[in-house]
């Protein structure tokens, strides 16, 4: 009886030492919280993201100092890390490529927060067992983080101005407005002097290429110009000139498409005359007060209608005529002008004449099988 008492106990004894090392293991690896940060190090890790993937664990062993994973994870990526990215930065030094300045100003602000971590870590970091003990100093990173931030607006501002002055359309312009603005937004402080020196510095380089294109003598070219102008505009600096050269260069551009219309007006064939169509209605576009490019876009209509009508009438004196072509330029001319002259009756003439067409050649099919047909009789009536 003792000794089932002695063997109960300890058994008991064995349970409650199990309960306790299984409560130990849990609270480390699966309810600490530096477990997801441990996990997600890793994946960034593998992913080539090492940086992050540092910080990541600093996280970690901050959040559950008795954590071993992270520990470990720091003892054995951190010096070499760190030695890859102090290559990397060097690559990065006078860089005038967006990407990597963006990236050069990513490295020092995660290493800006790495040694905000390693600040308040308890040095040396020792394995529980004494196998390895790791260390590293505070290092402060703070004014690089600045260098690099101003100098990643430098070279996206730098970059918006190249492209500026290279720029051959609208699209051109706005999409190198585009980079300034990018560059401003995300390196400049709202409310700080710098943020105003950007917006007049950069609208200054709006105006410099606006005037030197507003006059010239094709539509074509103002426009970049007249678009400088409009994105001046949104910079909240000298609005009152920006908007003044918009209103100037939008009624050149319109006065210079209207004067394109009416030479292609003039060529008189109907590519040109749509063209001519097209380009009053961008001059409207452009000033809706130009009253002469309104009316001449209305007045060109019947002129494309009569050019598909000669079209259509001329195609159809051909000998084996494409029908369903000339209704087609028919219908092009009702288009511009509802039923113009005797189109609607000369569609419908085509119409009967296309369906005769399709009849006799059913006849025809017909026929030609009523024959075979009969001739198979007759051979059968000679054999009876």
């Amino acid at each position: 009886m003792k000794n089932f008492t002695r063997i109960k106990l300890t058994n008991v004894a064995a349970l409650i030492a199990i309960m306790l090392l299984t409560s130990c293991g849990a609270h480390n690896k699966l309810s600490s919280p530096s477990r997801s940060y441990y996990q997600d190090a890793r994946g960034l890790f593998r992913d080539n993201k090492e940086i992050e993937a540092i910080y990541l664990a600093t996280q970690g062993v901050l959040a559950d100092r008795a954590y071993t994973n992270s520990k470990e994870f720091l003892y054995e990526n951190f010096d070499n890390t760190m030695q890859k990215i102090q290559v990397e930065l060097k690559q990065y030094e006078n860089t005038t490529d967006t990407t990597q300045a963006v990236r050069r100003l990513h490295i020092y602000s995660t290493l800006v927060d790495i040694y905000s971590n390693i600040a308040k870590i308890d040095m040396p970091i020792k394995h529980h067992k004494n196998k390895w003990q790791w260390e590293t100093k505070f290092i402060d990173y703070s004014s690089q983080m600045q260098e690099a931030k101003d100098y990643a607006y430098t070279v996206f501002y730098n970059l918006a101005v190249q492209k500026l002055h290279a720029s051959k359309t609208r699209e051109d312009v706005t999409n190198v407005n585009s980079i300034f603005v990018t560059g401003h937004n995300r390196y400049t402080e709202s409310g700080t002097d710098k943020r105003q020196e950007s917006l007049k510095s950069f609208q200054n380089e709006l105006f410099a290429f606006g005037d030197k294109y507003k006059n010239a003598d094709t539509w074509e070219k103002v426009i970049p110009a007249a678009q400088a102008f409009f994105h001046a505009k949104s910079l909240q600096n000298d609005t009152a000139r920006a908007e003044e050269e918009y209103r100037y260069t939008s009624k050149r551009v319109s006065k210079l498409l209207t004067e394109d219309g009416k030479a292609h007006t003039t060529k008189g064939d109907i590519p040109s005359l749509l063209r001519a169509e097209q380009l009053y209605g961008w001059a409207v576009g452009w000033d809706k007060d130009n009253a002469e490019a309104a009316r001449l876009k209305e007045e060109i209509k019947p002129t494309i209608a009569e050019a598909y009508y000669q079209e259509a009438l001329a195609a159809e004196r051909q000998p084996n005529a494409n029908l369903a072509e000339v209704k087609q330029m028919y219908e092009n001319a009702q288009k511009w002008v509802p039923n113009y002259k005797d189109t609607d009756a000369r569609i419908y003439s085509l119409t009967i004449r296309q369906e005769i067409i399709v009849f006799q050649k059913n006849v025809a099919s017909t026929q030609r099988e009523y024959n075979e047909i009969q001739g198979s009789v007759n051979t059968v009536n000679k054999l009876s």
